[in-house]
């Protein structure tokens, strides 16, 4: 009997949606798993269908959860706000970079001034621009106790997608941009040249770029990546397969294997499936900001992936989300018990949830390594959480 999974993945013509449609052609013929695409590159969009179970499935970065926080008002209207989600699988890794034109004069990330252009997909929040700009001081005043209020001194270019960004800079209609160096766009562009980010001589701005950016490493380029910028630390991410908790737990194992043993047989047919492999998935599991899905564990258990600190992260992070959407459900409760309008329009609304969190203390969305882990749950543990 065939399953279907309806999905929620990148733009028609994409990279992500490119490979996960060569990845469909083989869950068909080999599990009999229909897998039905929506086209969709907001990720806020993608987790509201996930909460109000209009798809099954997303494929998104692994800082989506930050989005759960709440600290943007287009995170917290009535359809949106913390819900429990699970990783389900599968990952792959990104080298995010500056670019510039190859003639460009800016050869350092202190060459960036008010006055540089920055060209940046219009549907999507780039946290990663708001970590540059931070780190380079673009903005008006110190960065405040929430840093979504920032106020910045960019000349921001809104273009449609990450490609057009790209092309904007080479044609010379702005100044800069950020671009995944694994991206066969971006290996194959020429007249561009990648910045440096000088994270051992510049601990300060690492610090600002922080603030927005808890997620991911500041290392070398790998060699999977385009020439040019090899040597050069950028920012490496790693993205999964994203779903809710009462996903089916023998479907969500079988993806899981399926990813892990067919490697040889995908990695050459997509885009990026060559970096869908088994140590981006472990490097997935060790900056996890939420709960992995229990099929996916089984099969992690089974293969020896999953360690004991895994245990830990995975306790650690159900308790969070968990609290998370406790605090959600008791703001909601109490803003319709005053007649407050639950919406991203509604400034009562907004001070109520950012004041309950505060009141709380409730520990953000970050990256956090197994020591960090380990102090953070007995903490929660200490809080009855």
């Amino acid at each position: 009997m065939t399953r279907t999974i309806i999905a929620g993945v990148g733009l028609l013509g994409g990279t992500t949606i490119t490979d996960m449609g060569v990845v469909a052609g083989f869950l068909r013929e080999q599990m009999g798993v229909e897998v039905r695409f929506i086209p969709e590159l907001d990720p806020r969009r993608k987790l509201e269908w996930l909460k109000n179970e209009c798809i099954d499935i997303f494929y998104e970065s692994s800082p989506t959860p930050m989005y759960l926080e709440g600290n943007s008002p287009e995170d917290i209207g009535p359809y949106r706000g913390p819900f429990p989600m699970r990783i389900v699988g599968s990952a792959h890794f990104a080298a995010i970079a500056l670019v510039v034109r190859e003639d460009s004069e800016i050869n350092s990330i202190y060459d960036i001034t008010p006055e540089t252009r920055w060209a940046t997909p219009a549907l999507v929040p780039n946290i990663l621009l708001h970590g540059m700009l931070a780190w380079v001081r673009q903005y008006k005043s110190p960065i405040p106790e929430n840093p979504a209020r920032i106020e910045w001194t960019a000349k921001v270019i809104p273009c449609q997608d990450t490609q057009a960004s790209l092309r904007a800079v080479i044609e010379g209609r702005a100044d800069i941009t950020i671009a995944d160096a694994v991206e066969p766009w971006v290996r194959a562009a020429s007249k561009i040249r990648f910045l440096d980010l000088p994270v051992a001589s510049d601990p300060e701005g690492v610090g600002r770029f922080r603030r927005f950016v808890p997620i991911g490493k500041l290392k070398p380029a790998p060699r999977e990546t385009a020439e040019g910028i090899w040597g050069n630390t950028c920012f490496l991410g790693t993205a999964c397969l994203w779903c809710r908790p009462d996903f089916d737990t023998e479907l969500a194992y079988e993806l899981t294997r399926w990813f892990d043993v067919n490697y040889a047989l995908y990695k050459d047919k997509g885009m990026k499936l060559l970096s869908y492999t088994r140590q981006a998935f472990r490097e997935a599991l060790d900056v996890a900001t939420a709960p992995v899905h229990n099929g996916t564990v089984r099969y992690c258990r089974e293969t020896g992936i999953w360690t004991k600190a895994d245990d830990a992260r995975q306790e650690y992070n159900t308790r969070l989300m968990d609290w998370y959407c406790a605090v959600w459900k008791e703001a909601t409760a109490e803003a319709k018990a005053r007649g407050i309008a639950i919406s991203a329009a509604s400034e009562p609304w907004i001070k109520l949830w950012a004041g309950r969190k505060k009141e709380l203390h409730i520990p953000v969305y970050r990256q956090m390594n197994d020591g960090e882990i380990e102090q953070g749950l007995t903490l929660l543990k200490g809080l009855g959480r």
